[in-house]
């Protein structure tokens, strides 16, 4: 994230609730209690950035200059946490000699369901956090199995956010208290747009899409646990994307969950379709791979920051991916070899076994057709496996690195740019040998599968 994208958003959170702040505190009773001020500047903090949730989870495109959606997800989980902490603030300073009690059970229902909501996805969405307390991890998973807890079983909790919202607001309109007209039509203006965003694009957006669903073209398998679905657009219809993006898939009507979940595009953007490859790891995933020919799909797309369009043109690009990570690397290897040939290449991609290093006809066509592309596998249970063996690590990316006579002292500008996509260890890992590397944040872009 740029330094610029983060104070921006600092500012946004600390700024935008002093708005509502100041309209209360000049009409507030002069009589009120230090500890009923502290409650009440906590719950507008906690009401305002409750709101700015809908903003951050509802897609919107404009956002992507700002904050890319995998960087949203981020903060919409330290958010969530920020806003817990605030709640028991408002709640712990004198709530029940400032209100009445049917106004502190509308907001006592709306904490309850941000407070599950939270918790249960905090529990299956945690790896991006949970690493930093590890001997968590056997009890989190233990939860998980036991109340047999799904991405869709989330997906429903967090459908339940509309519903506090409305009885957050209710709870500020029956806040006790003369001249408070403008800080509670502040509170509604905030509430009420952000949570008709939300919808719009939650429930409006998709009813558009599937007016002209995509269609399963074919279905290719990859390898064991790895296969390709190809989709045919609607007459008229395609999508503008940038090498690199992914999109989100939802099956219409054909037995599948209607949910969407997100995929990158492993094909071209100069394709008339798109290709997504997906491993099969969850039942999502697994279930997918049975859908049949000719089945409609809504498709929104494409997000992402994660594509090479974004670096100066001639900085030399290093891809490390890991397993599946390779998708988007793809993409962006089929559109350089048409579009940029000249361009120095580097890809150390780390495979557990042979078979698990799909689409290898393509890679060794781009290696015909690019004439500085260096492609390096990397295999870490291939017994009889001849190239580099074992997981990546600094030794073998400061060999390739020399080897190909790639600058990396960035001196007086970025002279190449890492793109790293793969499971969570292995993206944290790198981080830390480029970190050691002295290679600067900005030239180091990630794409994260999961948390």
């Amino acid at each position: 994230m740029r330094a610029s994208t983060f104070i921006f958003l600092i500012s946004l959170y600390l700024l935008l609730p002093v708005i509502p702040l100041s309209l209360f505190l000049q009409a507030v009773d002069e009589n009120t209690t230090l500890f009923i001020r502290i409650s009440r500047i906590a719950g507008i903090y906690a009401f305002v950035w409750y709101s700015l949730q809908f903003i951050v989870t509802a897609r919107i495109r404009l956002l992507e200059w700002c904050i890319a959606q995998d960087r949203r997800l981020i903060l919409h989980m330290l958010t969530a946490i920020g806003v817990l902490l605030i709640v028991v603030i408002h709640t712990s300073f004198g709530n029940e000699k400032y209100t009445s009690e049917f106004q502190a059970g509308l907001g006592g229902t709306a904490d309850f369901i941000f407070l599950w909501a939270t918790l249960f996805s905090g529990l299956f969405f945690s790896n991006y956090l949970i690493r930093f307390l590890p001997v968590l991890i056997p009890y989190r998973d233990k939860i998980v199995s036991f109340v047999k807890l799904t991405h869709e079983r989330c997906l429903l909790l967090h459908y339940a956010m509309p519903a506090g919202m409305i009885l957050l607001m209710a709870h500020v309109m029956l806040v006790p208290g003369k001249g408070l007209i403008l800080f509670k039509t502040c509170m509604a203006i905030i509430s009420g747009s952000t949570l008709t965003v939300y919808l719009f694009h939650k429930f409006i957006v998709p009813r558009r899409m599937q007016q002209h669903p995509w269609k399963v073209d074919q279905v290719v398998q990859e390898s064991d646990a790895i296969f390709s679905l190809h989709f045919k657009p609607p007459p008229g219809r395609k999508i503008n994307h940038q090498a690199g993006q992914f999109c989100y898939i939802r099956p219409v009507g054909s037995g599948m969950p209607s949910q969407s979940h997100p995929f990158t595009i492993s094909s071209k953007p100069d394709d008339e379709g798109i290709c997504i490859t997906i491993k099969a790891v969850g039942d999502f995933t697994t279930d997918i791979k049975k859908i049949e020919l000719g089945s409609p799909v809504s498709i929104d797309g494409a997000y992402g920051q994660f594509s090479y369009k974004r670096v100066p043109s001639d900085n030399t690009l290093v891809f490390i991916a890991g397993g599946i990570g390779i998708t988007p690397m793809l993409s962006m290897l089929l559109d350089l070899c048409i579009k940029e040939p000249k361009r120095k290449v580097l890809l150390i991609w780390g495979a557990r076994y042979e078979k698990d290093l799909i689409r290898l006809n393509d890679i060794q066509l781009i290696q015909k057709q690019m004439e500085h592309f260096d492609f390096q596998p990397v295999l870490s249970r291939e017994p009889h496996w001849h190239g580099h063996q074992g997981r990546i690590d600094k030794k073998m990316i400061t060999e390739i690195l020399d080897r190909n006579r790639v600058n990396t002292n960035f001196s007086n500008q970025n002279d190449c740019d890492f793109f790293i996509c793969g499971p969570v260890g292995m993206i944290d890992d790198m981080l830390q040998i480029l970190k050691e590397m002295n290679i600067p944040g900005r030239a180091v872009h990630t794409e994260r599968f999961a948390f």
